[in-house]
């Protein structure tokens, strides 16, 4: 294919895409991370987008435009319905929309691997194909967790820096493991060398990632630290999963506030939030 970038508008299983052959862009990121997140928000004005509509679709819009993607897989199950509804315009546009949907109603298993499998051929690949992928992706998922305890267990990477390595997770940093996971483990290699700081009050951040992008050094500057990313720490599937049902079936965003909660709450308790 001459361009093989998939955008994403959520977290999905990109190993299935990358045994696809595709490189995961998630969109999200590259909003966050332009040069002038602004302009791409005026930009989906511009093509008619509310607004009063959110500013994350606002701003996925106009990235993907900006980006010229040539695909976008879609979650038509577990996340905005905005997102579906914006997709949608997408597609007017010339851009091929691909749905995946996480199975709401038969959170198991066999229902994750059923709803795994008919993405895997939709996408031309097969899920033994995807569960190579997992296994070469262990090594990162595990730096992830180690980066995490880094924060919480010992204080040495501040909830900014946690946040912002987490959340580049949802792509493989960008569609490039191999690179992610060597800049990666020199940041854990430089954070480990650091003196543990901050005594205040151990805050959890729950809900989806911050458009603002100075939260976190607000709450540290007031004397708090986040040691709990929710989103972000879901999103890095972390500790590595035995195969790809079980990793996404444990993965609880996309299957609501219960789901949500009841992880927080245990995640919470083990850190001392």
């Amino acid at each position: 294919m001459d361009d093989p970038r998939m955008g994403l508008f959520s977290t999905t299983p990109v190993e299935i895409l990358v045994a696809a052959g595709f490189r995961p862009l998630d969109v999200n990121n590259a909003f966050l991370g332009a040069p002038d997140p602004r302009g791409l928000l005026e930009r989906a004005e511009a093509a008619g987008l509310p607004r009063t509509l959110c500013a994350w679709t606002r701003g996925l819009f106009g990235a993907t435009l900006a980006l010229g993607l040539p695909r976008i897989l879609v979650v038509t199950e577990g996340d905005c319905s905005a997102n579906r509804a914006m997709a949608e315009l997408l597609r007017d546009r010339g851009v091929d929309v691909i749905p995946f949907r996480y199975p709401l109603a038969d959170r198991t298993g066999a229902g994750v691997r059923a709803a795994l499998e008919e993405l895997a051929t939709r996408l031309g690949t097969t899920l033994a194909a995807a569960e190579v992928v997992r296994g070469g992706l262990v090594p990162l998922r595990a730096a992830l967790e180690s980066l995490d305890r880094l924060t919480w267990e010992e204080g040495r990477v501040t909830g900014a820096e946690n946040h912002r390595w987490l959340v580049s997770a949802s792509d493989l940093g960008g569609g490039d493991a191999a690179a992610f996971l060597v800049d990666l483990e020199a940041a854990i290699g430089g954070a480990t060398h650091r003196e543990p700081t901050g005594t205040g009050p151990r805050l959890g951040l729950f809900g989806v990632p911050p458009a603002l992008t100075d939260l976190h050094d607000a709450v540290a500057a007031a004397g708090a630290r986040v040691v709990f990313n929710e989103v972000a720490s879901d999103f890095a599937m972390v500790p590595p999963a035995v195969d790809l049902a079980e990793q996404y079936r444990r993965y609880a965003y996309p299957y609501g506030v219960t789901a949500r909660g009841e992880r927080a709450v245990r995640e919470a308790a083990r850190r001392g939030v």
